[in-house]
């Protein structure tokens, strides 16, 4: 509370961030996401190649080090042990693409690249 009455002014991003701020004695100010939120594929997971059922642990974003896709790829197999019929699923593309598939413990995780429309495919 104290650090944030530092400020004259905070961005919301959403009422009830409004709301929050507004409470702790803050002025703030809403800004909304400037994008129609995108309508979900009809049948995203056909798009991703995944059949079924299956439970889907999924990621959206950059190939890049600092995202630790590293660590997901490290987790898969022991989820897997727990729950054999896992899928994981990263969306996107970067610079760490060809380690990251090059690594034994990445065998699990499939990598399907950039999707322009990726966060439609989110409900997979």
């Amino acid at each position: 509370g104290r650090t944030l009455r530092r400020f004259r002014c905070a961005i919301a991003v959403s009422e009830a961030v409004e709301r929050y701020l507004r409470g702790r004695g803050v002025e703030a100010t809403r800004v909304l996401n400037g994008l129609p939120p995108t309508e979900p594929d009809p049948d995203p997971r056909a798009v991703l190649g995944l059949d079924g059922e299956r439970f889907v642990v999924g990621g959206v974003g950059r190939l890049h080090e600092q995202k630790g896709w590293d660590v997901l790829c490290r987790a898969a197999p022991i989820v897997h042990r727990e729950l054999p019929d896992t899928v994981f699923v990263v969306v996107g593309d970067g610079p760490e693409r060809e380690a990251l598939t090059n690594v034994p413990e990445c065998s699990e995780v499939r990598f399907v690249g950039y999707r322009s429309r990726a966060v439609s495919l989110i409900p997979a």
